[in-house]
């Protein structure tokens, strides 16, 4: 594992509000070089607002189609479960948090 030098990392966390972790894994991946560790970073977060994005589409389109609720799990806890009825933002809310907490899954409750 190569190092870097702080000012690298402490510009990367500056203008891309990163983590010492992002801007070290960024580093790494661009060899070292600062404008290509700005943009992998970039590229990560992109690539991650879509996927939140199709995660929601998906949401929405399932709940065309007979949902009634969406279960919220954070490991092999449960943690709420939020009715479909009460409006999209439950739904939306929780497919929201699904992108950031790696941990938390939603199950689908399909009415009878």
């Amino acid at each position: 594992m190569q190092t870097y030098d702080m000012a690298l990392v402490d510009e990367i966390r500056r203008r891309m509000n990163a983590t010492y972790s992002e801007a070290l894994a960024a580093l790494e991946e661009g060899q070292g070089d600062l404008l290509r560790a700005l943009a992998i970073i970039e590229k990560k977060r992109e690539a991650g607002a879509s996927e939140e994005a199709d995660m929601i589409d998906r949401l929405f389109c399932v709940a065309e189609e007979g949902i009634t609720a969406v279960r919220l799990r954070v490991g092999r806890r449960f943690v709420k479960e939020v009715p479909v009825c009460k409006g999209a933002f439950g739904s939306l809310a929780a497919a929201f948090l699904v992108g950031f907490l790696k941990e938390i899954s939603l199950e689908i409750v399909r009415g009878e």
